[in-house]
């Protein structure tokens, strides 16, 4: 998938007030993926764990390879770690999302599509376009909604009649991707690697709903498409708040997963050419001494900008242990985690 389609499917979940500057890295946009096995047996090699260990920590093989989390980090993200075991037959396709991971305000998953049996997706996608090759990319493009919603409520809806269907259940302001890698023709499987946030999370079900697959910027399979759960993940975070006698203030967020920074009335805004340019003035100091920016420490960032105004948000791409951080400077300002 090229850098810009990536692009515009993070943009489906940003709220239409806010200016994005998605500055998603092309590591993060098309990153081939080992198999899961693969990485399994890879991950397993490198933590020094038997398969008996794994089988006591209960990770899904798709987080530890993604995350190559170490026992010790393992052990500390017990609440963060949740078994969803959500199937949902949606006729044409199969969605089952057997485990997440996150906060109340961060969701990764992988969710897993698979064809009826006897089927594969050299049957079901167009003819055009499969001849000739053995591997095809095919995205999702996906929303996130707060509510319980199965396959026979959106089944034979319109568009108007999803818009009136999903009224009042959209997040607010937030942030997706995700990274997958091209189907096998031959094979009836494929599995989407996808990373939520929002200010936070609903404390009832949630649904993730799929429009529709598609190759390039054509449809190759329409849906509609929709699995819920209820996310039990927590974890961790720390919030704080910024003013000085010049009259700047905003926020900052941060968690074992991403972090999110807001400044108002801050007079050097005008400073950086795009507000994603901030993240090389956010460094984490560490207890240990030293320190590290969060511009290194992410695929993908994205962020706001207006006049004297930022925003910037970013995933980081390992899970960040939260115990050995002493603080985070944003610019001029020092946030001490107590």
């Amino acid at each position: 998938m090229m850098k810009s389609q990536k692009l515009l499917q993070a943009m489906n979940d940003i709220d239409d007030a806010f200016l994005l500057e998605a500055e998603e890295t092309l590591a993060q946009q098309k990153k081939p993926r080992k198999s899961p096995f693969k990485w399994f047996v890879i991950v397993l090699a490198i933590l020094g764990l038997s398969s008996g260990a794994y089988a006591a920590i209960q990770w899904d093989s798709v987080f530890l390879a993604y995350f190559k989390p170490s026992v010790t980090l393992i052990e500390k993200l017990e609440g963060n770690v949740q078994n969803v075991d959500a199937v949902s037959d949606c006729e044409t396709l199969i969605l089952k999302i057997n485990q997440t991971i996150g906060d109340e305000n961060t969701i990764y998953l992988n969710l897993e599509v698979s064809l009826p049996d006897g089927q594969t997706w050299q049957d079901v996608l167009p003819k055009e376009l499969t001849e000739g090759e053995t591997h095809l990319d095919i995205q999702p493009i996906y929303h996130f909604y707060n509510g319980e919603f199965q396959y026979d409520d959106v089944k034979g809806l319109s568009e108007s009649e999803l818009n009136v269907l999903f009224k009042g259940h959209k997040f607010g302001p937030s942030h997706s991707g995700g990274e997958w890698e091209a189907v096998d023709l031959k094979g009836n499987s494929a599995s989407y690697f996808i990373h939520y946030s929002t200010d936070r999370l609903s404390e009832g079900p949630v649904s993730l709903y799929i429009s529709n697959f598609t190759h390039g910027l054509d449809s190759v399979i329409d849906g509609p498409f929709i699995i819920s759960w209820v996310p039990e993940n927590s974890g961790t975070q720390y919030k704080f708040e910024i003013e000085d006698k010049n009259g700047t203030r905003g926020s900052v967020a941060l968690s074992a997963f991403r972090i999110k920074v807001k400044l108002y009335n801050y007079e050097k805004a005008e400073e950086y050419e795009r507000a994603t340019q901030l993240g090389r003035d956010i460094i984490i100091h560490y207890k240990d001494g030293t320190t590290q920016k969060v511009s290194s420490m992410t695929n993908g960032i994205g962020g706001s900008r207006g006049k004297n105004y930022l925003e910037y948000h970013t995933h980081f791409r390992s899970i960040l242990d939260l115990d050995t951080v002493a603080s985070i400077q944003v610019g001029p300002y020092t946030c001490e985690l107590k």
